[in-house]
């Protein structure tokens, strides 16, 4: 789920148009009763020529100037510094907290649509407003690029992939 939203972000941000996601991955296709098959797909060979699409990409400069809301998509224990495995706990200062599992159904599945408006709306996270998303690593931030652009059709959204490790790494603190 978390993988696959990052595969899709860099995928976009590389240029590609037609970009999906499973909803609830293989479990999820198979609790649709869709087909699978032990044999593998014939595919036809194609090229693929990127072209960079850097409007879906956060600098840490852009993240520095906070014209946008900065939206920490790690578990609350990550964001407050409560508990985690790593020394990047923490949170950007001014940031926002929304669980990326936060878009998930009790069955593993995508929320609706309303659903995921309610859930963002009362963090602070509406359609109007420029976004950029971040983790620890920015694996979590892609499918939450996902939902917000695909889903709920918010079209200012970028990631920063530098995230916390960058954050950091670059003499910069984090708030516990």
């Amino acid at each position: 789920y978390k993988y696959a939203g990052r595969v899709y972000w860099i995928l976009k941000y590389m240029g590609a148009e037609n970009v999906k996601i499973i909803d609830g991955g293989l479990e999820g296709w198979k609790k649709g009763r869709k087909p699978v098959t032990k044999n593998p797909t014939k595919v036809k060979p194609a090229t693929f020529t990127p072209k960079v699409n850097k409007s879906v990409l956060a600098t840490l400069a852009d993240v520095k100037a906070g014209k946008a809301v900065l939206l920490d998509v790690r578990p609350l224990a990550e964001f407050n510094g409560s508990e985690g495995k790593t020394d990047k706990l923490g949170h950007i200062k001014g940031a926002v907290n929304f669980h990326f599992e936060d878009l998930k159904a009790a069955g593993g599945n995508l929320k609706t649509k309303a659903e995921m408006e309610a859930a963002l709306k009362k963090a602070g996270i509406t359609a109007d407003k420029e976004i950029i998303l971040y983790c620890t690593s920015s694996v979590r931030a892609g499918v939450v690029y996902m939902a917000l652009t695909t889903i709920l059709g918010y079209k200012n959204v970028k990631v920063y992939d530098g995230a916390v490790y960058e954050w950091l790494s670059k003499g910069n603190s984090v708030v516990k």
